[in-house]
């Protein structure tokens, strides 16, 4: 399987389609070359409310709403926000934690009141009232500067994030639900028949093929299981700061907030350490810096400490020697 895009209108400002587009390829980016089911429904209208996106997958339903931000954002629950000396609005509502908040709440009663025109009978009664985990996300483009200072309450942790765009793969690969086990043509019908979408297929042109780039960099799990992938590009950066291209998920605290740098020269992938604290790993060498190490397709690499289990690892993959896929259910993915 891959991503599925669908869209119910096009969206009135040049703006907002952009910030549909690059959304859109992040997801290609990360989860094309996956055999998990995701599902992107772009400009939704449910009800009364407006969301900028609806990601589905079998195990999460996610709502996305997307703030163009180029500075520290500053908010709480209640009053204004800012970017930098700017106002951040949310809507019609006072800010935009309150503007996800009411947008989840309205989904999940959507998503209730209309179960019957998407599931069937036994499995419609069975998910009566049980809509509560449903995740949200708001997610500043071109990512979420790291002095911004907001603060929203505990008990919102488990389904809100805060993220860059740099940063929905991760998101979208961690929400699980117990509470959800729905099959790819249910979340179909669901975006066409319930929702009203059509396939977007004037995203197709603007998506990334396999052949751009040089190659992909897998995310592994800790049973060295491949997650989720990054195209690799001239000058890609890696690292904990959410400034990097690819942000390594926080729990990976062995690697640094400017860890690594990739570099393409006529074909050929080179991996630079940044003066990382502690360094990079590949196939358990470590890497000399400055002279960085050419990439070859199976490449494992680390990092970090190879065995540290806060270090990432990842796995080169070239367009020209592809590595056999492993499946990613919703075990692999706890």
């Amino acid at each position: 399987m891959t991503v599925e895009y669908f869209i119910q209108t096009p969206p009135p400002y040049p703006h907002e389609a952009d910030a549909l587009r690059r959304l859109a390829q992040q997801m290609h980016r990360a989860f094309a070359a996956v055999e998990s089911f995701y599902l992107l429904a772009a400009n939704i209208r449910f009800w009364e409310a407006q969301a900028d996106a609806l990601i589905f997958t079998p195990h999460a339903l996610t709502v996305i709403e997307l703030k163009a931000c180029d500075a520290p954002v500053s908010g709480r629950v209640h009053g204004p926000w800012r970017v930098g000396d700017n106002l951040l609005r949310g809507g019609s509502a006072e800010n935009p934690y309150q503007q996800i908040v009411t947008l989840r709440q309205t989904f999940i009663k959507y998503l209730d009141r209309n179960r019957r025109r998407f599931l069937p009978g036994e499995r419609a009664t069975a998910l009566k009232g049980r809509w509560g985990h449903v995740s949200a996300a708001l997610v500043f483009a071109p990512y979420l500067h790291p002095a911004s200072h907001i603060i929203t309450p505990s008990e919102a942790a488990p389904w809100l994030g805060l993220i860059g765009l740099n940063e929905v793969a991760e998101f979208i690969f961690s929400r699980i639900s117990p509470n959800f086990d729905l099959r790819p043509q249910e979340l179909r019908d669901l975006a066409q028949g319930t929702l009203g979408c059509r396939p977007w297929t004037e995203i197709a042109p603007l998506l990334p093929t396999d052949g751009s780039g040089a190659g992909r960099l897998w995310l592994l799990d800790a049973d060295g299981r491949r997650t989720y992938a990054f195209p690799v590009r001239d000058g890609l950066t890696l690292g904990r700061s959410q400034e990097n291209n690819v942000v390594i998920p926080r729990r990976y605290n062995r690697t640094s907030r400017l860890h690594a740098m990739l570099r393409v020269h006529g074909g050929e992938v080179w991996l630079y350490d940044r003066q990382s604290t502690h360094g990079i790993y590949v196939n358990g060498a470590r890497v000399a810096a400055p002279q960085g190490i050419m990439l070859h397709a199976g490449d494992a690499i680390a990092l970090g400490t190879g065995d540290h289990p806060a270090t990432c690892h990842l796995l080169f993959e070239s367009h020209t020697a592809a590595v056999p896929r492993t499946e990613i259910t919703a075990e692999t993915q706890r």
